[in-house]
C-alpha cells in the first residue's frame, strides 16, 4: 500500500461521492411476490438470530466501546474478523462494526482502499467509518463501521429455506451481478464471492467483505487452505484458482454461477465431503446442470465454463438475466415444463437403474444366443 491509513481516511471522508442510483433493485413483484420475498427474509433473519445466540455464548466482545461505538450483539465471525452490532455513543447511529486484530493491517488497508476507489453503490454495503484502537490487554485492533443490513446473509437464507423460486433467484443473482459490474468497472475483483459475503434486506442483495481485493490470494493445493479465508471458499473457487492461478474478473463470474445454481437447486454444486474432493469436483467441473430450470441452463453453462474467456463480463451477465426474465415472462413462467427443477440425486439414481437394466438385458441376450 502506497497510501497511509491516515491519508486514506481523509480522502474517504473528504471526497464527495454522489450515490449511484441502482438501475434496478429487484424485479417488480406483485403482492404475492413481495409476500414470498418477505417470508424468505423472515426465515433468513430467524436463522441469523439463532446463529448469533449459539456463537454469542462462546465469544465475548473485546471491549464495551471501541472509539465512539458502543458494542452490542454479536453478528458473525470470519477467518480474520468478528462483527458486532454497535451504536454511536453521541448520534445513536447503528452499524455493523467489523473488528480485526492488528496483524491483519494489510487486509484492513485493502478494504478501505477498495471502498475509496468504488465510492457508494447500492449493491455494495457501504463503509461509514474506520480506525485503529489499543484495547487493554489486546493488541491494537482495526475496526470498520459498515451500514447495518438487517436481513442476514444469503447463507442464512439457504440454510433456512434451501432452494428458492426461480423469480426470486433471478432477483438475487441480478443484484449480485450488478455489484460485480460496479466493482469490475472500477478495476476491482472481489475474489471471495460466496453466500456468507452477500447480505439481504428489503431492497435485495448486497456485496460485502472486500478485504481480498488487491491481494495475491492463491489456493495452496498442498494444504488446501486459502490465505485469509475459510477452506469453504474452495467450493466457490474457479478451476483456474484451484490450479494456483491468480483470480481475475472471470473468477467472480464463476462464483456467481455457483451461487445461482445453489439458489435454484438448494445444493452446492461442487461441495463434497472434504476440501480435496471439492477441489477435484471444481477442477473437473463435476456438475449436473439438468437440476436447474431449463431457461437458466444456457447462462449457467457460460458462467461455469472452464475457459475463463467464455464467461463474459458482469455487464453481459446482467443483460443475459434481463433477457432470461423477458423470455420467461413472454412464455408465461410458472407451471411450464421448462421451469421444473429435477432432483440431482434422483437423476443419478434413475440413470444408474437404467444402466443396470440395460446390462441385464444384454447379458440375457448373450446367454440366449
Amino acid at each position: 500500500m502506497t497510501k497511509t491509513i491516515e491519508s486514506l481516511h481523509n480522502s474517504l471522508h473528504q471526497t464527495e461521492r454522489p450515490k449511484a442510483a441502482a438501475r434496478i433493485a429487484t424485479p417488480e413483484r406483485d403482492e404475492s411476490g413481495s409476500h414470498a420475498w418477505n417470508t424468505l427474509l423472515t426465515a433468513s433473519t430467524r436463522e441469523l438470530e439463532l446463529r448469533r445466540r449459539r456463537v454469542e455464548r462462546s465469544k465475548g466482545a473485546p471491549a464495551e466501546t471501541i472509539a465512539s461505538w458502543r458494542i452490542g450483539s454479536f453478528l458473525g465471525a470470519g477467518a480474520t474478523a468478528v462483527v458486532y452490532e454497535a451504536t454511536h455513543t453521541k448520534t445513536g447511529q447503528r452499524v455493523a462494526l467489523k473488528i480485526l486484530e492488528g496483524e491483519h493491517r494489510e487486509r484492513f488497508e485493502r478494504e478501505i482502499a477498495a471502498h475509496q476507489k468504488l465510492g457508494v453503490h447500492d449493491r455494495v454495503v457501504g463503509l461509514l467509518d474506520y480506525g485503529t484502537e489499543r484495547l487493554g490487554g489486546w493488541r491494537d485492533v482495526h475496526w470498520l463501521a459498515y451500514e447495518l443490513v438487517s436481513g442476514g446473509t444469503l447463507r442464512d437464507l439457504l440454510r433456512s429455506h434451501g432452494r428458492v423460486e426461480p423469480e426470486l433467484a433471478h432477483a438475487i443473482v441480478r443484484n449480485i451481478a450488478e455489484g460485480l459490474e460496479a466493482l469490475h468497472d472500477h478495476g476491482l475483483i472481489h475474489r471471495d464471492l460466496k453466500p456468507e459475503n452477500i447480505l439481504l434486506d428489503e431492497g435485495g442483495a448486497r456485496l460485502t467483505d472486500l478485504g481480498l481485493i488487491g491481494s495475491e490470494q492463491r489456493i495452496d493445493m498442498q494444504s488446501l487452505t486459502v490465505a485469509g479465508a475459510f477452506v469453504g471458499t474452495v467450493a466457490y473457487a474457479s478451476p483456474e484458482q484451484i490450479e494456483g492461478q491468480k483470480a481475475r474478473r472471470a473468477a467472480d463470474l464463476w462464483a456467481l454461477g455457483v451461487i445461482a445454481f445453489e439458489l435454484l437447486s438448494g445444493k452446492s454444486p461442487f461441495a463434497r465431503g472434504n476440501p480435496f474432493a471439492t477441489a477435484v469436483a471444481v477442477s473437473k467441473r463435476q456438475i449436473a446442470l439438468g437440476v436447474a430450470p431449463r431457461s437458466w441452463r444456457s447462462l449457467l453453462e457460460r458462467l461455469l465454463s472452464t475457459a475463463p474467456s467464455d464467461r463474459g463480463t458482469a455487464a453481459s451477465a446482467v443483460l443475459a438475466l434481463d433477457m432470461l426474465r423477458a423470455e420467461v415472462e413472454k412464455r408465461g413462467a410458472g407451471g411450464t415444463e421448462s421451469e421444473l427443477v429435477i432432483d440431482g440425486d434422483l437423476v443419478l439414481f434413475v440413470g444408474g437403474m437404467m444402466f443396470l437394466a440395460m446390462v441385464g438385458v444384454l447379458t440375457v441376450l448373450a446367454f440366449a444366443s
